[in-house]
């Protein structure tokens, strides 16, 4: 089970807070608002190669379809279980 990190200047210390040398593939799941505002920070921060998975924002998007168009992607990208999804 991995920790769940609340605090102020997250980006800046994620490479301490995590060894990312221990996970296979990293890939960052978000929606659009978000992705907007903290993707590209986010990824310039992270010092492994990430893919990315956007979804629609909102409580309609939460469905078996959207999760099954993240599971797709999560294939496609070769995620595995040492994958680290953010």
């Amino acid at each position: 089970m991995e920790k769940i990190f609340i605090g102020n200047n997250f980006l800046s210390k994620i490479n301490q807070l995590f060894d990312f040398s221990r996970f296979s593939k990293l890939a960052i799941l978000t929606d659009t608002n978000v992705a907007k505002h903290w993707l590209l920070p986010l990824k310039k921060s992270l010092k492994k190669k990430t893919s990315e998975i956007i979804i629609q924002p909102g409580e309609k998007e939460k469905n078996i379809k959207t999760v099954k168009n993240i599971w797709k992607k999560m294939f496609d990208f070769g995620l595995d279980r040492k994958s680290l999804l953010i």
